[in-house]
């Protein structure tokens, strides 16, 4: 009896083992879900970044055949392909980018900093003919891959001041002639576009006109005409010649002096002028080719100190009695203007010959 019993442990066990053999242990269970890399930052929008995960046992073993869900917690920030791991930036913040193993999750930080690569600004170039015209600029910054970087402030500047000036919201007014870059700086990176002013010259204006003056004397102060554009701006580096005539002048009247002179920055200065002939009124015409001519104001050119009396009696008059026609007596300067605004006293003596 006793035999038969070790008989049938022996087989009892026997039948166990085999039944070991044909149920072998599951299939391990995902504990954790490591994501590489772990944290990173993309500076420009639409750039890619691989992100893979590995799913892993209590032991820390990979599991191989584990099927990851991707997801991005903030898609506007980036997106990630929910099979591949492969995420996109598509704006500028942070997002957590998962994978989910069956409910095990893995995660890393992706941050999205665009960097200003460059600076556009708009117009690229701008001319001017006149002064104090304006023009609006505008600037775009944008990353490495072209994308625009959103929320920068730009500092305008202007390489020549006396050319253009610049506010702070980019408007430019035209001061000068010449020459001048206008820059956009975005977190320390330019942007240029180029600005001319070429003043186109359209008007002549006397801003110093003749003064009455004295026969011979020089008009004082000196007669200066300006060059201006259409807006009245005087056009600061012409040169051109400019012609000084009567308008309003009676017979017989000349000029003295240098009547044609070239402007320095802009004004034609007349020094010397000289009219001997006593008249009123007189005008000046400033002229100049191609462009609008200017006449001056009346002025009034008095007699120089008398120099001659011409006196008129009549032909023969009787003893004792009054001369008829009266005697006259006329006063003249030394260039023979009659000094119609003299006051002298005159004295009559009668001279008798033997």
């Amino acid at each position: 009896m006793a035999r038969y019993a070790r008989l049938f442990t022996v087989a009892l066990a026997l039948l166990v083992f085999a039944c070991g053999k044909d149920n072998p242990a599951g299939p391990p269970t995902v504990s954790t879900v490591v994501v590489t890399p772990g944290a990173d930052t993309l500076l420009t929008l639409g750039r890619t970044r691989q992100f893979t995960g590995v799913a892993r046992d209590a032991s820390g073993n990979p599991i191989s055949g584990v099927t990851l869900v991707w997801s991005s917690s903030n898609p506007s920030v980036a997106t990630v392909d929910v099979t591949t791991g492969l995420v996109t930036a598509v704006g500028n913040g942070l997002s957590i980018i998962r994978a989910d193993a069956g409910g095990v999750l893995g995660q890393a930080t992706l941050a999205v900093v665009q960097v200003i690569a460059t600076v556009v600004v708009t117009p690229a170039s701008r001319s001017f003919t006149v002064v104090s015209d304006t023009q609006r600029f505008a600037a775009v910054a944008k990353d490495s891959g072209g994308a625009t970087v959103p929320g920068v402030r730009f500092l305008w500047v202007s390489s020549n001041p006396a050319v253009a000036t610049v506010d702070t919201l980019g408007l430019a007014t035209s001061r000068g002639s010449g020459q001048t870059t206008i820059s956009a700086v975005g977190r320390g990176v330019p942007g240029n576009a180029a600005l001319s002013v070429n003043q186109a010259a359209r008007r002549l204006v006397f801003s110093t006109p003749p003064s009455a003056t004295v026969a011979g004397e020089a008009i004082n102060p000196a007669v200066q005409v300006e060059v201006r554009d259409s807006t009245g701006h005087i056009v600061s580096d012409s040169r051109i010649a400019v012609t000084l005539s009567f308008g309003v002048h009676p017979g017989g009247a000349v000029l003295h002096g240098s009547t044609i002179v070239n402007a320095v920055s802009g004004v034609a200065t007349f020094s010397g002028l000289t009219i001997e002939k006593a008249a009123t009124p007189y005008t000046l015409v400033a002229t100049s080719a191609a462009i609008t001519p200017d006449s001056s104001p009346m002025f009034a050119v008095a007699p120089a100190a008398v120099t001659r009396i011409v006196m008129t009696v009549p032909d023969s008059v009787r003893d004792g009695a009054p001369m008829s026609p009266a005697p006259s007596v006329s006063l003249y300067d030394r260039f023979d203007s009659f000094a119609s605004n003299a006051t002298y006293t005159v004295t009559l003596r009668v001279v008798t010959s033997d």
